[in-house]
């Protein structure tokens, strides 16, 4: 009881502060709030967020959104649940990658349980095994990640240092308390050991950051058309995270629409004060450099590479890449056969909607 009292505090607080926002009633607030969460399958956070609450949208205007409720039942129609692991488990997805060609991370390990399976198929099962392998067999930099992970949980990043390794928080370890650590988290949950990707030199530029700031690429396959671009969704890290997760603003980073033709980025937008709608961003809070006319590096090679994994990933219909522009040229670093409606910050959720009716 107490837990169901406090959502409907919580809720009430945040149609208050939406009712400022709006300039509205606190009750016109609340009917729009409950009448999007119970008959249209909005989470409290999407409607709050991305700025539903607001009584002066019209019907026209709501359509211009789905629910993550909504999306995620079309997706399980569309994306059959044996191949969708093909890339929600990442050691398979990255498996796949190699067998055919798309550009991926390199994977150095997976640890299970306690065992390190080496990219060479060698298993090792003592933890001073598995500290051999972190000193002399890794890189200078290496991320780590549970295989079946999801919003940027459990990754880490760890660069090497003299006497042990350094985190991307600072802290230091030495090779035998990071294997330690490492095999404790894998009693839980497999986890890969992944090359460090960089940014490309004009995002370090614009962001001022170098962890990996990702572009989600919404690929669709009607059999009448082939493969194609539906939305791409350039997630902008702005704090100290080492992941761009957007969690609703609650990670302060920020969402932009990036023009499917060109790679021009469009319509940055940050979460409103209280988590309250969207405002726009011209600049980056970071480097006070402006977003105006800035165009994503290596754009053509990445949508020619996102349309490739389209095709080899079949029979899924529907997926959201993550790709990391490098110095290097594009590399996919997931899929998604469940991916969230980002585009959502932008108002284009008919784009989706009407690519699955073309399915009809």
């Amino acid at each position: 009881m107490a837990t169901k009292a406090s959502k409907v505090l919580a809720l009430l607080r945040r149609s208050r502060a939406a009712a400022r926002r709006y300039d509205a009633g606190i009750l016109r607030v609340v009917s729009r709030v409950l009448r999007l969460m119970l008959w249209s399958r909005f989470s409290e956070a999407e409607v709050f967020v991305w700025g539903l609450a607001d009584p002066s949208l019209t019907g026209s205007d709501l359509r211009r959104y789905v629910s993550k409720e909504h999306q995620l039942a079309i997706q399980r129609t569309i994306n059959p649940a044996h191949a969708a692991m093909a890339v929600e488990d990442k050691r398979l997805f990255h498996a796949c990658c190699v067998a055919t060609g798309v550009p991926t991370p390199t994977q150095y390990a997976s640890l299970t349980r306690g065992y390190l399976c080496a990219s060479g198929g060698d298993a090792l099962s003592t933890a001073g095994e598995v500290e051999d392998f972190l000193d002399a067999r890794l890189p200078q930099s290496f991320v780590v990640k549970p295989a079946g992970g999801v919003y940027g949980r459990g990754v880490a990043r760890f660069e090497r240092v003299p006497g042990g390794w350094r985190d991307h928080g600072g802290r230091t370890s030495t090779s035998a308390a990071l294997a330690s650590l490492l095999r404790e988290r894998s009693m839980d949950d497999t986890l890969i050991l992944q090359e460090r990707l960089d940014n490309a030199p004009s995002i370090v530029a614009l962001t001022g950051c170098d962890a990996l700031q990702t572009v989600r690429m919404v690929s669709f396959v009607d059999p009448s058309r082939g493969p194609r671009l539906l939305f791409a969704t350039w997630k902008i890290i702005v704090g100290e995270s080492l992941t761009d997760h957007y969690a609703f603003g609650r990670t302060g980073n920020m969402l932009a629409n990036v023009r499917l033709d060109d790679g021009t980025v469009e319509r940055v937008q940050a979460a409103g004060p209280d988590a309250i709608g969207q405002v726009g961003v011209g600049q980056h809070p970071r480097t006070g450099r402006s977003f105006a006319d800035f165009r994503l590096p290596d754009w053509a090679m990445a949508r020619a590479a996102v349309l490739d994994a389209a095709l080899k990933f079949l029979p899924l219909i529907a997926v959201g890449w993550d790709v990391a522009l490098t110095p290097d040229g594009p590399r996919i670093v997931e899929g998604n056969a469940t991916f969230d409606p980002l585009h959502n910050a932008h108002g284009l959720g008919p784009i989706f909607l009407d690519a699955v009716t073309s399915l009809a």
